[in-house]
């Protein structure tokens, strides 16, 4: 039975082949679609999965209450580890982990390699027994104990000492601190949030133990069994216990919370974290996008197979007649689907491996499959094929299943209006999704034009920053600045203590007779005289700094006179105008104070997603980090060529890096870029799958009008009139899918663009755009059919009448 089952299949496979070719392709186009994004929410959702002992791992969340503002920020000071440790039951080890690359790069050497690297970490002796990394050389134990201690991964290892191993070999940091290499540890896994390159040994940073200041992430590994809400409630009594008195009336309290290290990646609402950071939302939307993009293939299948009934009906008919119970033709229909599916699954698996690569590259991972060291990956591609067997197949075997024999026989048989009823719902529904998904790319994309050619309130364009390593560099940078000012392809020269779009430290601030426990949270930016023209910020009041305020103490390398630029947010926060401000004084830090001296219009300084901030400018030469440097000419390489000669000139000991301004701000924005892109990928694809049912549902429905056809021309019918009524059946369809996707695409989109503090607004435009678009596509898609078959001679098609 099982090999007549088979045979009839392939027979009428071969006899349809079109329809045949056409349900696999669908087919393995959802479930190359649909496997392409498993991979990326599975990656997304495994970060970290990997450490041995994940579930006693947490990372110690620090939330804070500065005045009336409260956050949560992803670091603590250096003693909560060690205290923890040694007075709460439960906590087996603890590991401080500081990464300065974020700070600023650093440069090492060894021999004549000479590198610039951003990301160099210090961390605890204790990193490897908490985090499971494959360390290849060196002892778990010891390997982080020496002060002079250093980790490198096994890529870094290839990069500074190729061909041998770096054991016992030394690099140079920064010119003046000599480290050796005790261990090498294998590139930490792509779904780690941890991403290092270097690891050296925490108590070389010589911080001590002390609550504050907050600049070090740390992790704790507790006993097997213990809760972590328990540990975290007697780690906020030994900060009442220490802290309670320093705090009280100062306006400042501080709490700890425990947070599962699997927890991190998607955790993107901490202050002063490290790496990049994943979204649930996003995850689970582009996981229901591939749930949507496969029941559109197998919508496809469905269609095709029902719309097929009548040609199918007589043999069913006729198995009945010789005995078929309905069973044995349920199990047939299901067969042929099987079939159909694993072909299709097959063709998907091929087609993902093709095209992973390019994916890869699209969503910036380091995605990989496989298929026999991973028998879940197998059991998935089984459980895949059972799926859409069942999704797809179910319907038309139990549609066609059920034909009476005595009517299908005697040729009066009709399936009548329900199965087309349902076709065309199957249909609405494959263009609803695929509308859905065109608006929601548009929207993203447009918003992503909006964040990119906004005014940022200053000219970020023909600008290069270029990364100091160290305090010694900037003692250079008057001689530096002056070089670099003889050519006329170079205009401003400026420094600063971060790069824009990424400014952090944080003050609380606040003016006379303000209480100074309900400080204003302040974000702190140091700078020279410069640095207005250089970016060409605005000043609405003022003259901004000069040479006063950049006369510096012999000894200390402070400011004789403190003086600062305000921002006109916190001009507001204070209760000032514009003009009211200048000559006024602003206390920041402890006892720190500063006359300001400018007032700035307000300028997007970090990302577009939030409001902009209270920012004040001061003077500090020791904590400035990058160098701004305005370009006549960027498309002129002469510009950038004068730098780095004059760079190679006084800093012969450090690589030359840069970077242009505006790519850095528009790094800020690169997860939703790379949303986008896949949703563009996918979309695109929905349309194709939606597009190929049409085409083969419309081939079938009007190839069963063709003698209809015949009598309309016979009886006078036009072309035109002919491809009007064709169509029209079609494009109702489309514009129903347009009524039912629009209020969810506005609903969704909406509640996106709320991300954004900064945003553009829900156009209708862009709703009719997507209308037509997708009529236009549905539209020729049923023409080129409607028009053939208009223009046949009607003799052909009623010669057999």
């Amino acid at each position: 039975m099982f090999k007549s089952y088979l045979t009839i299949a392939f027979r009428s496979f071969w006899k349809n082949k079109f329809y045949s070719l056409l349900n696999i392709f669908g087919l393995a186009s959802g479930v190359a679609s649909c496997l392409l994004i498993f991979l990326f929410v599975s990656h997304e959702l495994g970060y970290d999965q990997f450490f041995k002992d994940k579930d006693q791992i947490f990372r110690v969340v620090t939330s804070a209450v500065m005045g009336e503002e409260k956050g949560r920020i992803a670091v603590s000071g250096s003693i909560l580890g060690p205290i923890a440790k040694r007075e709460v039951p439960g906590v087996e080890l603890f590991c401080r982990y500081a990464d300065v690359g974020i700070f600023k790069p650093t440069i090492v050497k060894e021999g004549e390699r000479v590198f610039m690297e951003k990301t160099f970490s210090y961390a605890d002796s204790s990193f490897f027994k908490v985090f499971s990394f494959d360390l290849i050389e060196g002892d778990v134990e010891t390997v982080l104990k020496d002060p002079s201690s250093v980790v490198i991964t096994s890529s870094m290892a290839r990069k500074y000492f190729p061909g041998g191993s770096p054991m016992g070999k030394t690099l140079k940091i920064n010119n003046n601190t000599d480290k050796k290499v005790t261990g090498v540890v294998a590139d930490p896994p792509a779904n780690s949030h941890l991403q290092f390159n270097f690891i050296c040994a925490f108590h070389s940073m010589e911080d001590g133990e002390q609550w504050f200041p907050m600049n070090y992430i740390t992790y704790l590994k507790l006993a097997e069994g213990v809760d972590a809400g328990e540990v975290g409630t007697k780690i906020n009594a030994i900060v009442e216990r220490e802290l309670g008195e320093q705090l009280e009336g100062s306006g400042m309290s501080v709490s700890f919370e425990m947070q599962p290290v699997t927890d991190i990646y998607m955790d993107s609402s901490l202050q002063a974290d490290i790496g990049q950071r994943g979204n649930m939302s996003n995850t689970l939307a582009f996981a229901l996008i591939g749930v949507f993009i496969l029941l559109v293939a197998c919508v496809n299948y469905i269609n095709l197979t029902t719309a097929r009934s009548e040609k199918r009906a007589r043999e069913v008919g006729i198995r009945k007649v010789m005995g078929a119970v309905r069973t044995h033709i349920i199990l047939q229909f299901y067969g042929e689907t099987l079939i159909i599916t694993f072909l299709a699954v097959l063709l998907a698996v091929g087609i993902t491996e093709f095209t992973l690569p390019a994916f890869n590259e699209l969503i910036g991972q380091k995605i990989s499959i496989s298929y026999f060291d991973n028998p879940g990956w197998i059991a998935l591609l089984a459980a895949v094929v059972f799926a859409i067997t069942l999704i797809a197949g179910s319907y038309p075997a139990l549609y066609l299943s059920q034909f009476i024999p005595v009517k299908v026989l005697k040729g009066t048989f009709n399936p009548g209006k329900a199965g087309d009823m349902f076709r065309k719902a199957l249909v609405i529904f494959q263009f609803s999704i695929s509308i859905f998904l065109i608006l929601g790319t548009l929207v993203i994309y447009q918003q992503l034009n909006f964040t990119n050619s906004k005014d940022l309130g200053y000219n970020s364009e023909q600008v290069i920053v270029v990364p100091f390593a160290d305090r010694k560099m900037f003692n250079k940078f008057e001689a530096f600045s002056s070089e670099l000012k003889q050519n006329s392809a170079i205009g401003d020269v400026s420094r600063g203590s971060a790069m824009m779009g990424n400014i952090l430290a944080t003050w609380s601030s606040y003016k006379d007779g303000m209480d100074p426990n309900k400080g204003i949270r302040t974000l702190g930016f140091t700078t020279d005289d410069q640095m207005v023209n250089t970016l060409g910020i605005e000043l609405l009041a003022g003259e901004g700094f000069n040479a006063t305020s950049m006369q510096l103490n012999d000894s200390t390398e402070e400011p004789l006179n403190n003086h600062v630029v305000v921002n006109e947010a916190l001009v507001r926060m204070l209760g000032w105008r514009a003009e009211e401000a200048v000559g006024q004084t602003l206390h920041y830090g402890d006892e720190t104070s500063g006359k300001i001296v400018g007032v700035m219009k307000d300028f997007h300084f970090n990302s577009l997603r939030s409001q902009i901030d209270p920012l004040f400018f001061f003077v500090s030469p020791w904590q400035d980090r990058y160098v701004y440097v305005k370009v006549n000419n960027i498309n002129d390489p002469a510009g950038v060529d004068h730098v780095r000669d004059v760079w190679m000139n006084i800093f012969a000991d450090a690589p030359f890096e840069y970077s242009l301004l505006d790519t850095e701000l528009q790094r800020l924005y690169d997860s939703e870029q790379r949303q986008a892109s896949v949703l563009v990928l996918f979309t695109l694809l929905s349309v194709v799958i939606g597009v190929l049912g049409l085409f083969g549902l419309t081939n079938y429905m009007i190839e069963k009008r063709t003698k209809e056809i015949g009598i309309r021309k016979t009886l006078g019918a036009n072309v035109i009139g002919l491809v009007r009524l064709l169509s029209w059946d079609f494009l109702k369809l489309v514009l129903i899918a347009n009524l039912i996707a629009w209020p969810f695409a506005w609903y969704f989109m909406n509640g996106w663009l709320e991300n954004f503090a900064y945003h553009i607004s829900m156009s209708w435009v862009y709703f009719a755009v997507t209308g037509v678009a997708v009529v236009v596509v549905a539209f020729l898609t049923v023409a080129w059919h409607s028009i053939n078959t208009a223009r046949m001679n009607p003799v052909k098609s009623l010669r057999y009448e």
